[in-house]
C-alpha cells in the first residue's frame, strides 16, 4: 500500500482525477444538442423563401372539426413567381432595433383576446369614416397597442382626394315615368345626362356595341370585373353615364379607384333587372343628375415593425381600420385589425428569416387610399424587399373562410385551412380586387386576401361587435400563423 502522503500517492491521485475529468468531458460531448427552429438563415433570398414556402408540407393541427390523418390529402407542390431582386445594404451607421430572442415555443393565438379589440374599435370608438375624429382615435388605439407590445410603431400621414355625394336623382322617362333610388359611386363624375339606355352586360369589352355608344348611358351588372374596369370600358366606348345594378339582393356602396369623367351610380338588383327588361323591349331613355365633390383630405396609416431599416426580406400583415359612415364597422373591418394586433402579439419572439411589418391602413373604404400611400412612400429597393403580403378584411362573420389574391398563395392558404378542419374556398371573381391586397398585387408583390363573405350586415348600422365570433377570429389567426411558417420553412 502506498503511504497516504507519499509522492507516489500524489501522482496516482492526479492520474485518477485526470481520468475522471476525461470521462466527464467525453460524456458531455455525446449529449444531443438542443433542436433549433427549422428556419433558413437570414441571408436566404426572397425567391428561395417563396419557392420553399409552397413546397413545404403543412402539418395537420386540430381545428374546430379535426380530421383523421388518413383523411388529409398531401399538399401538391406549387410555384410562386419570384419578386424583384434584393435591395442593397442599408445605409452605414443606421441603428437597427434589436430583434427578440429566438424561441422554439410556438406562437399561441387567442380569439378571445382578438375579440376585445373588435369591441374597443366598434363599440367604444364606433363608426370610423374617413377624416373623422373617431378614425383618428382608432389610429391612436392601434398605435398604443403596438407600441406597448414593444414594436417600433409610428403614424404615417398622407393626403388624398376625399369624396362626398351631395345629391343623386335617376328618372326613367321612356317607356314609362319612374324614379329609381340610386347612390353615387365614390369618385363618380358630376353632371346631368339625358340619354338612351344600352344594356352592356357585366361591362366586359365584348359586351359593348361594336361601334361607339354615341353618348348612350351604359346599364351594367355588378360582378366578374371591378367597378373601375366597367367604367373604363364604358368611357372607351363613348358612354355618357354608367348605371351599375347589384348582382344580389340588398344595397351596395361602390368605389372606383380614380376619378371618373362621367356620372356613375349604383342601383338595386330588382331595379336593374327592370331596366334590362325595358331595354330588351325597345328604346329606353333616362335622366341622371349627380352632384358630388372631391376634396383634399388628411389620413394616416399605422406602421409597426421590430426593424425600421433592414436588408432582410419583409412580410407585410395588413388590415384597414376605417369604416363606412353610420356603420360601427365591427366585421368590416374591426375583425381584420383585431386579428392583425393579436398576430403582432403572438409572433413577437418568433425567429422568422424575414421581418414582419404590421400596417393598419386608413381610408380603404374610399378607394384603397392607405395601402396606395404606403407603397408609394417606399423606394423601389424597399418595395423589392417585400416577400409577401397578408391582407385581413372581414374575417369575423360567416361559416366559410375565403381567400383571394395570387393563385399560389391562395392555394396554399386554402389547403392549410382545410387541413386544420376549416371549410375554405377561393373568393368569387368580383371580390378579388376589393381590398388592400390589390394595391400590392398591382405592384407585383405576392399577396393573399383573408375574407368571409356571408355577412348581410356589413356596411350597415347592424355591423356590431356581438355578431363577430372569437372562433372565426381564431381561425384566421391560426391559418395566418401556419402560412407564415410555410413561407419561413424551406426544404
Amino acid at each position: 500500500m502506498i503511504p497516504l502522503m507519499s509522492p507516489g500517492w500524489r501522482r496516482s491521485a492526479r492520474l485518477l482525477l485526470a481520468f475522471i475529468l476525461g470521462l466527464v468531458i467525453l460524456s458531455a460531448g455525446c449529449q444531443p444538442s438542443t433542436p433549433t427552429p427549422a428556419y433558413p438563415p437570414a441571408e436566404t433570398s426572397a425567391s428561395e423563401l417563396l419557392d420553399a414556402a409552397v413546397l413545404a408540407t403543412a402539418i395537420p393541427e386540430a381545428g374546430p372539426t379535426p380530421q383523421p390523418a388518413s383523411a388529409i390529402n398531401p399538399i401538391p407542390p406549387v410555384t410562386i413567381s419570384p419578386i424583384s431582386p434584393h435591395a442593397p445594404n442599408p445605409t452605414p451607421g443606421v441603428t437597427l432595433r434589436p430583434q427578440p430572442s429566438p424561441t422554439a415555443v410556438p406562437p399561441v393565438f387567442s380569439g378571445a383576446t382578438a375579440w376585445e379589440h373588435v369591441q374597443a374599435l366598434a363599440a367604444e370608438i364606433g363608426s370610423r369614416p374617413s377624416n373623422s375624429p373617431p378614425l383618428h382615435q382608432a389610429a391612436q388605439y392601434i398605435l398604443g397597442k403596438l407600441s406597448f407590445m414593444g414594436y417600433s410603431a409610428r403614424l404615417q400621414p398622407y393626403t388624398f382626394n376625399f369624396f362626398q355625394e351631395r345629391s343623386v336623382r335617376l328618372l326613367v322617362k321612356q317607356p314609362e315615368s319612374l324614379e329609381i333610388v340610386a347612390k353615387a359611386m365614390v369618385y363618380t363624375g358630376s353632371g346631368s345626362v339625358e340619354a338612351e339606355l344600352a344594356n352592356c352586360g357585366t361591362g366586359q369589352p365584348q359586351e359593348f356595341p361594336s361601334t361607339s355608344m354615341g353618348g348612350k348611358a351604359a346599364l351594367l351588372q355588378r360582378g366578374i370585373i371591378s367597378f373601375q374596369e366597367k367604367v373604363t370600358n364604358a368611357v372607351a366606348r363613348g358612354a355618357s353615364a354608367a348605371i351599375v345594378f347589384n348582382d344580389r339582393s340588398g344595397e351596395f356602396h361602390g368605389t372606383l379607384t380614380r376619378q371618373a369623367p362621367i356620372p356613375v351610380v349604383g342601383i338595386l338588383q330588382q331595379d336593374g333587372q327592370r331596366l334590362q327588361e325595358y331595354a330588351r323591349r325597345g328604346a329606353t331613355s333616362i335622366s341622371l343628375d349627380v352632384d358630388a365633390i372631391t376634396d383634399a383630405r388628411q389620413g394616416s396609416n399605422v406602421v409597426a415593425s421590430w426593424r425600421e431599416t433592414s436588408r432582410r426580406p419583409k412580410v407585410v400583415v395588413g388590415a384597414h381600420y376605417d369604416s363606412v359612415t353610420g356603420g360601427p364597422g365591427a366585421n368590416d373591418n374591426g375583425s381584420g385589425v383585431a386579428v392583425m394586433l393579436e398576430l403582432a402579439r403572438a409572433t413577437r419572439a418568433q425567429p422568422y428569416p424575414f421581418d414582419l411589418v404590421f400596417v393598419a391602413f386608413g381610408d380603404e373604404e374610399v378607394g384603397l387610399v392607405g395601402s396606395k400611400r404606403y407603397l408609394e412612400s417606399l423606394p423601389a429597393d424597399q418595395r423589392g424587399q417585400i416577400l409577401a403580403m397578408i391582407n385581413l378584411d372581414m374575417v369575423g362573420v360567416g361559416e366559410k373562410m375565403e381567400f383571394g389574391g395570387q393563385q399560389d398563395l391562395v392555394i396554399r392558404a386554402i389547403l392549410i385551412a382545410q387541413q386544420m378542419g376549416y371549410p375554405a374556398s377561393e373568393v368569387e371573381p368580383s371580390l378579388r380586387s376589393s381590398s388592400d391586397h390589390t394595391t400590392f398585387l398591382e405592384a407585383g408583390i405576392p399577396s393573399v386576401f383573408f375574407y368571409r363573405s356571408e355577412d348581410p350586415n356589413y356596411h350597415t348600422k347592424l355591423d356590431t361587435a356581438e355578431k363577430v365570433t372569437d372562433s372565426n377570429l381564431e381561425a384566421a389567426g391560426k391559418v395566418a400563423l401556419r402560412l407564415l411558417d410555410a413561407i419561413a420553412v424551406r426544404r
